[in-house]
């Protein structure tokens, strides 16, 4: 069995056509709804610029560029970065950059992480330095929104195995939560040959998160459960904060 691993698992894993052909199904249609609420709830218009950090190959921010608002996107996956740069009409705001050591020539008026793009890293200092990024790049009042799983839910939900058919192989995927990460493992062949690749996040709950937006300045103004904006409740399936510098 081959395994592949690297300080980044994130790295090696989000670069390979095999994730992009096992997450193919990914729901466009919620991820451009969630936007439009964000949206209708700021009120941005064409004289706001706003970052999708860790924005993966553009999903949510491209629905933003759509809609009339300067939209900027970094990831640390040329492959991602390479799929949102041929969907966009402004291909020089999208960004391959680590967000540990995240440098761009502006500031902006909100800075989204969405759909766990949180938690990846292997201590917490890593995690600070991510937001103490963020906090460095909005403007004065500025807002950032994290959409992180529920812990609750993920541990109440989770689906030890199966298998999901790709287009490329079928992966066989296990699932499993210890004391500090929520874990994937993701088994497949090619050429006769064995690949496995794990995704790990930090099992943060929401009190955690919370704690840590405190700790670098942000005021936590809203907390939300669902991508409808809906109150967080323990049985929630998102834990989204809504915050302000």
């Amino acid at each position: 069995m081959v395994k592949v691993k690297s300080a980044n698992w994130f790295e090696d894993w989000f670069n390979t056509k095999y994730y992009h052909d096992l997450y193919r199904h990914r729901d466009e249609q919620e991820a451009n709804d969630f936007v439009g609420a964000l949206k209708n709830k700021f009120l941005w218009d064409d004289g706001e610029v706003v970052l999708d950090l860790c924005c993966g190959n553009g999903r949510h921010a491209l629905g933003i560029e759509k809609m009339g608002v300067e939209t900027w996107g970094v990831d640390l996956s040329v492959d991602n970065i390479g799929i949102a740069k041929a969907s966009s009409g402004f291909p020089d705001r999208w960004q391959v950059q680590d967000v540990r050591e995240l440098k761009l020539p502006m500031k902006f008026n909100a800075i989204l992480n969405l759909f766990t793009s949180f938690g990846y890293f292997e201590s917490d200092i890593e995690h600070q330095r991510m937001l103490e990024n963020v906090r460095e790049h909005l403007q004065p009042g500025g807002m950032f929104l994290m959409d992180f799983f529920n812990l609750n839910a993920v541990r109440n939900s989770l689906k030890s195995s199966e298998v999901q058919n790709g287009l490329l192989t079928d992966y066989t995927i296990s699932r499993r939560i210890d004391e500090q990460w929520v874990r994937k493992e993701i088994v497949f062949e090619v050429e006769g040959k064995t690949m496995r690749f794990e995704e790990k996040v930090r099992a943060f709950a929401p009190d955690q998160i919370s704690r840590m937006l405190q700790e670098v300045g942000f005021e936590v103004m809203e907390h939300w459960g669902d991508y409808k904006l809906g109150p967080f409740k323990e049985g929630s399936p998102r834990s989204i904060f809504f915050c302000k510098l």
